[in-house]
């Protein structure tokens, strides 16, 4: 499957996003591509449609979703949450995530960015 092409929620920067493609990840933000008032549930679909990971700071509200589409049998193409935090830190682990993972070992998986 190759390497994993993520959605970024709103609650992360714009600046994540022209990040992890200068790294060469194919990567789009909610608000380049007019979701930026989208709910969650909708953001996990239009990732789920897309093959993408969405990747949020919004951990509580989407583990949830994750747990009730894990319960309906609903695929996904990812989902990774991780705290805020300093954005030269955040980028560095980022990176160091999905240089190490393909898209299909994130399939329907749900985690914290270790």
């Amino acid at each position: 499957m190759g390497r994993p092409r993520l959605l970024l929620d709103a609650d992360t920067r714009k600046l994540l996003a022209r990040a992890l493609r200068d790294a060469g990840f194919d990567v789009l933000h909610v608000a380049e591509i007019g979701m930026a008032e989208a709910d969650d549930n909708t953001i996990l679909m239009a990732g789920a449609a897309q093959g993408r990971v969405v990747f949020t700071h919004n951990t509580r509200d989407y583990m949830l979703l994750a747990a009730r589409w894990a319960g309906i049998a609903q695929p996904h193409a990812g989902l990774l949450v991780s705290a805020q935090g300093e954005f030269p830190a955040l980028r560095r682990r980022l990176l160091r995530f999905l240089y190490e993972r393909t898209a299909e070992d994130l399939h329907d998986v749900a985690q914290w960015l270790p």
